[in-house]
């Protein structure tokens, strides 16, 4: 499942829509409150955030942190139509943490998805 965060409704509703065609179950939110709230009553089923960085009240940033706190090793798509050296996300970036720059192609959230699907896919083998 994936937890979607993000507070423009246009945004998110594409999104999620795009997460759903790829067979993907979707849990939306526009805050990072509520979304931290959904994870914790969906802790077992969700395995990637999608997370806007720039959102009013909580940050996409505080958001994921909050997050990493319910859940250590959960794997987090940030997203802004800021770049990467605007944002400064550079640092919160790993394995387990990507950034796409809005807007994205189809592609690129596939790719992106794959890959952290993959690798946790190697690392649920390796346990």
């Amino acid at each position: 499942m994936v937890l979607l965060v993000d507070d423009d409704e246009r945004v998110r509703t594409a999104l999620a829509e795009l997460l759903k065609l790829l067979g993907l179950d979707v849990l939306q939110t526009s805050d990072g409150s509520l979304a931290c709230q959904r994870l914790r009553d969906h802790v077992d089923e969700v395995r990637i955030a999608v997370i806007d960085l720039t959102m009013p009240g909580m940050s996409g940033e505080q958001t994921l942190r909050h997050m990493q706190q319910i859940q250590p090793d959960i794997d987090a798509l940030l997203i802004s139509g800021y770049s990467e050296e605007e944002t400064g996300v550079q640092t919160m970036l790993s394995d387990h943490v990507r950034f796409l720059h809005k807007p994205f192609a189809e592609r690129e959230l596939v790719d992106a998805l794959s890959q952290m699907f993959a690798r946790q896919q190697r690392e649920s083998e390796v346990l």
